[in-house]
């Protein structure tokens, strides 16, 4: 009985909690963060459960042991004070032992209740951000078989109360006693009304079961077809040797490469024809700074500067050469300015975010003007950022669809790299890195997005496992991303891909 009522109780809940779940937009990032959270409630849930069993044992262990004990000593005994005193004894550790019993299964069915809702509730939000088809269909073979046994119990209990209220009925017919009347008059409306709501509660069933499939079904055609193209890009020293070396050694053809310049500089003409002729095209870096003195103490580079026109000759001799090349530049200046370790930071160098905009339009502008159309203007904040959420990011530094063309992501996996006072870092998957930047900004725009720098260290798991998630997430569940760079090069920790032969091979078998 108690079975039947707990099965009841959980087919109820899913048909009144499981709805909700199924309707409410996730995104994916916000969806891999209710996986994690989730996910740390289902352990702690089995922590505790454990831990009551484990409580259990012992005291049971220990009371059977007492019982034993005066059973034995009731035995030896020659007196019959004694020994009915260790009997009755005997007798109160048993009664205190099915009470200690009963209160463990009402806990631990607690636990197992819970623990079963949370396993449901990672199913229900896997469904979208899986590219798994085998475990996509496991889970619908399992949704198939719970909507046709949730079914048959309905339809079980609509008999019964079909059966019952035909039986009051006839009964109702053949009294006489208008006490009885009355009776069975009371109880035809109460089984009427439960008979009602199950008949409701079946068809809400049916309706959640057949959108969950169906959304299951959507998702295992959608991973089974072939993903998104995106195009590979790297960053790397001594692209004139190490990039042909990296295409002998993976067979990838690297189609976007990541430079780094300063507006002091010339653009690097010579670099993006060679890349052009290898048929690559240039992701150009734009700084203005001096990369040889501290980020916070460059007042020559402040925002302000470069609003009021104070670097416009720089910029214009940019903008002639980018044109002059005549081929495509994914040009993107001042890139992570909401953190705070750049000489364009909005809270760095005495900056204020609200100079950010203004600068970009500038530079912008300049290049319309000369005519240096051949230029992408990529908008490329660090992930989060340090100093504001992708939110705030947006709404802070965004400087318009009209002076943007692309948007670029900068994220790294730091793994456990970092345990300072300040930061302490922690292993993070490339939806939990990205995840929840790229849903903010293609919710708010229609652009056409980048990876514009991403890489993963090794400290705290498998770097070959990541490169593997990364570049499939990429392909099934970032339909905007058009390309994604891997930052190649050994600097605060070795993020190259061709460290090792495990992370060469799961960069030459999955990256696109």
């Amino acid at each position: 009985m108690i079975k039947q009522s707990v099965s009841w109780i959980i087919i109820i809940s899913l048909v009144l909690i499981a709805p909700m779940s199924l309707t409410t937009e996730n995104t994916i990032g916000s969806e891999s963060n209710n996986i994690s959270k989730i996910k740390s409630t289902l352990t702690k849930n089995k922590k505790k459960l454990s831990k009551i069993r484990r409580d259990y044992k012992r005291f049971a262990r220990k009371v059977n042991k007492n019982i034993s004990g005066l059973k034995r000593k009731a035995k030896k005994s020659k007196n019959d004070i004694l020994r009915k005193r260790y009997l009755k004894k005997a007798q109160r550790y048993r009664t205190r032992l099915a009470k200690k019993r009963v209160i463990y299964k009402k806990r631990s069915r607690k636990y197992i209740s819970r623990i079963n809702r949370l396993r449901e509730k990672i199913r229900l939000t896997s469904i979208n951000t899986s590219i798994n088809i085998k475990y996509l269909k496991a889970l619908l073979k399992l949704y198939k078989k719970k909507s046709s046994k949730t079914g048959s119990l309905y339809k079980r209990k609509l008999r019964k109360y079909k059966t019952k209220i035909a039986k009051l009925k006839s009964a109702y017919k053949k009294a006489r006693s208008p006490r009885l009347k009355s009776r069975y008059r009371s109880l035809l409306k109460r089984y009427k009304k439960s008979r009602r709501s199950t008949y409701i509660r079946s068809k809400k069933s049916n309706r959640y079961y057949r959108a969950l499939l169906k959304k299951i079904r959507i998702r295992i055609n959608r991973v089974s077809k072939s993903g998104s193209k995106s195009q590979v890009g790297v960053f790397m020293e001594n692209p004139y040797s190490n990039l042909p070396l990296l295409e002998s050694k993976t067979g990838k053809k690297v189609k976007v490469f990541l430079w780094y310049q300063s507006m002091a500089e010339d653009f690097d003409v010579n670099l993006a024809s060679w890349l052009r002729a290898r048929g690559t095209t240039i992701q150009l870096a734009f700084e203005p700074h001096n990369p040889s003195k501290p980020a916070n103490n460059q007042p020559e580079y402040r925002l302000s500067t470069i609003a009021a026109g104070q670097h416009d000759g720089e910029i214009y001799r940019w903008a002639q050469q980018i044109k002059a090349f005549g081929g495509k530049v994914y040009f993107r200046p001042m890139c992570e300015m909401n953190g705070n370790w750049t000489a364009w930071s909005g809270t760095a160098n005495g900056n204020r975010p609200a100079e950010y905009i203004p600068a970009w339009r500038r530079i912008r502008n300049i290049f319309k003007i000369v005519g240096a159309n051949n230029a992408i203007f990529v908008w490329a904040p660090n992930r989060d950022g340090s100093q504001s959420s992708a939110k705030a990011t947006y709404d802070k530094y965004y400087p318009g669809n009209a002076y943007v063309d692309m948007i670029g992501l900068n994220g790294y996996n730091w793994g456990t790299m970092y345990n300072t006072p300040t930061w302490t870092s922690r292993w993070q998957s490339f939806t939990e890195v990205f995840g929840h930047s790229y849903s903010v900004y293609a919710r708010r725009t229609n652009k056409n997005m980048m990876i514009s720098e991403m890489a993963s260290t090794e400290k705290g798991g498998s770097k070959a496992a990541w490169i593997k998630d990364a570049f499939s997430q990429i392909k099934y569940n970032y339909p905007r991303i058009k390309q994604a760079t891997w930052f190649n090069i050994n600097k605060e920790t070795d993020w190259r891909v061709n460290n090792s032969s495990t992370n060469l091979n799961a960069f030459k078998t999955y990256a696109f």
